[in-house]
């Protein structure tokens, strides 16, 4: 557990690491601590709950042009957890989120009030979650904002990622704002929302050039919305 803590890791690969707990390869915790990833490689990580990585308590982690891949846990975040007031999740371009597998959110959970941001172009392919959010899922009262940083810049890249709710992305009581140019793609639910479910009170805004194509799902094909959602799409999506 930290406090004011900085931690800074660069040029850097963690392969194989695992936890009986939370944060295969690292655990960071403690209010106003802050940690960036930079060009670093998480590749086969396990644990019970976010499979390379764990922010919690208040927390910052930034990750920059990293890897997470084949990564797993049991419960919440295949490759990243992120949970509790203050806590927060920075992918700020040219990461690569790939083939991770959980319970909830094959490659990243936001839950607990929680807080992620994607600027620029992100990643997220062949992950797979066992219910809920195949690529990401965010639960509790957390928040997930995605924009790109120009006009003409790719953002969220989300593909062929599977789960019995929300294929692609998965919202509970919670939001969801994203803006700029992104991409859903051959993303797979069994159930409900091949590329997005919101679900119970969670709220959506969605502008700008949203691309979505052969998302497929007993229910929704691209999107599945329940009970007391507040949506709003505002041009460019096809």
């Amino acid at each position: 557990r930290t406090l004011n803590t900085t931690l800074t890791i660069s040029n850097s690969r963690f392969d194989s690491c695992s936890a009986s707990g939370q944060g295969g390869a690292i655990f960071f915790a403690g209010e106003r601590g802050r940690s960036t990833m930079k060009n670093v490689d998480f590749v086969q990580c396990s644990a019970l709950e976010g499979g390379a990585a764990a922010v919690a308590s208040g927390a910052e982690l930034r990750l920059e042009s990293c890897l997470m891949e084949d990564n797993s846990c049991v419960l919440d975040g295949g490759s990243v957890v992120v949970h509790g007031t203050g806590s927060r999740l920075n992918l700020v371009g040219g990461n690569e989120l790939v083939g991770s597998e959980a319970l909830n959110g094959g490659a990243v959970t936001v839950r607990e009030q929680a807080f992620a941001e994607l600027i620029g172009r992100n990643s997220f392919r062949d992950n797979a979650a066992g219910f809920m959010g195949g690529a990401v899922c965010v639960l509790s009262g957390a928040s997930l904002h995605a924009r790109t940083a120009d006009a003409a810049e790719d953002g969220v890249e989300d593909r062929q990622n599977t789960a019995s709710m929300g294929g692609g992305f998965n919202f509970e009581s919670s939001s969801f704002l994203i803006s700029g140019r992104a991409r859903f793609e051959g993303n797979r639910a069994l159930h409900q929302g091949g590329a997005i479910t919101l679900r119970l009170f969670s709220q959506m805004t969605m502008e700008g050039g949203m691309r979505f194509h052969d998302n497929h799902a007993e229910l929704g094909g691209w999107l599945y919305v329940w009970m007391g959602v507040t949506a709003v799409v505002k041009g460019g999506v096809e």
